[in-house]
């Protein structure tokens, strides 16, 4: 696996020459494709050859496409990641819907948990121990909404009690925090497809008109993560400094199950597990958390 970051953030020719993505602008510069991890394509002004594409997704290199305000609004997915794909599929589409609800309710208890967490280290101990109340009543499937009550509570402890979390609000906090969560959404993609699932099949997401339904459901405890980042080094707009951070997010170690793993290997961990009590029907995913 990769472990660089390539930014392509001004006008820019890229294509591919004998295993190496070559960018060609006023000079050229050259990056072996066994160690790209991620690239992020930061401008609209780029154009970009289909070999190169085609030897990206070869090697299971994540791709995301910015567009003229530089904000993420597309990744690309390659359909062939895995050999097992129509065996999962047709193991997801068997998925039972009580489990489903089970395993639900354990996902929002994990992710409002680590909210939990995040408040505390943000100092907000108040409000994570708040937080820590709606644990206890967490149903099946979620039906009483503790992870929309949580929320409220959270955002407010986060970022103050004028914040909304609105993804209508052309403001600079909101604009990270859609950033920093389509990296991360880029990133549990990218694991989900790696493992030969289908990213429209959720657990609980439903959306018609959403092709990554079973990512948005797997990314909820790893939120905060983003949170931090920005609690951390916002300083009033969403400025390359901080858009660095975002794009570093898949070499961030986690703690999980009492080992160091990067982001990405923790979130193929706890997918695994996800998938394992879906299917054998083992609830629930406690042993499966990880500490931020």
């Amino acid at each position: 696996m990769g472990f660089r970051t390539v930014v392509v953030s001004s006008r820019c020719k890229c294509s591919y020459k004998n295993g190496y993505m070559v960018l060609q602008n006023t000079d050229i510069k050259m990056v072996h494709l066994s160690e790209i991890d991620s690239v992020i394509f930061e401008t609209v002004a780029v154009s970009i050859s289909g070999v190169l594409l085609s030897e990206l997704c070869k090697k299971k290199v994540r791709i995301l496409f910015c567009d003229e305000r530089h904000l993420p609004y597309s990744h690309v997915v390659c359909l062939s990641a895995n050999y097992k794909s129509s065996e999962c599929l047709l193991k997801q589409v068997e998925w039972k819907e009580e489990t489903k609800d089970h395993v639900w309710a354990n996902i929002v208890y994990d992710k409002i948990l680590k909210q939990s967490d995040a408040l505390r280290i943000a100092g907000k101990k108040e409000e994570s121990s708040k937080l820590k109340e709606y644990l206890d009543y967490i149903t099946p499937g979620d039906v009483t909404n503790r992870e929309g009550f949580a929320a409220k509570v959270y955002f407010n402890g986060m970022f103050g009690k004028d914040f909304t979390r609105d993804q209508r609000n052309d403001d600079e906090l909101n604009a990270c925090l859609d950033y920093g969560y389509a990296v991360l959404l880029a990133i549990v993609s990218r694991e989900i497809v790696k493992n030969g699932y289908n990213l429209a099949l959720g657990v609980h997401h439903k959306g018609v008109y959403n092709p990554h339904n079973l990512a948005c459901d797997i990314m909820e405890p790893y939120r905060p993560i983003v949170d931090l980042i920005i609690v951390n080094n916002f300083a009033g707009s969403l400025d390359s400094k901080m858009k660095e951070k975002f794009w570093n997010l898949g070499n961030i170690e986690v703690n999980y199950q009492g080992k160091g793993l990067s982001l990405p290997n923790a979130i193929n961990e706890y997918f695994r597990s996800v998938c394992f009590c879906l299917e054998e029907e083992m609830i629930p995913l406690e042993s499966y958390r990880y500490t931020i």
